[in-house]
């Protein structure tokens, strides 16, 4: 698992089955659970609204890298077939 902290003043959304607005990455998270699943996208499995912030309690990947700490080394001379993996992961997820 992994805990992610988010502000509870970024934007808000309404989706249906819950009464008030989520966190916009709340709904999104809660919409892209729903079939058919995509492997690409991180799973919320739960989270809780404290006064300040969203507590977000998601699935961590055992092979898991965030891609902005895996490009960041390799900026000036990404590969082509790495760049080709991570769209192809980005085009799935969408």
């Amino acid at each position: 698992m992994a805990l992610k902290f988010v502000s509870n003043r970024n934007k808000k959304f309404l989706i249906d089955g819950y009464s008030k607005p989520l966190l916009l990455e709340v709904a999104l998270l809660i919409l892209a659970s729903q079939d058919p699943l995509v492997s690409e996208i991180v799973k919320l499995l739960d989270w809780d609204v404290e006064p300040d912030h969203y507590v977000l309690v998601l699935e961590r990947p055992m092979s898991f890298v965030q891609l902005n700490w895996f490009i960041l080394p390799q900026i000036m001379s990404l590969e082509e077939d790495v760049a080709r993996v991570i769209t192809r992961q980005a085009v799935c997820a969408a």
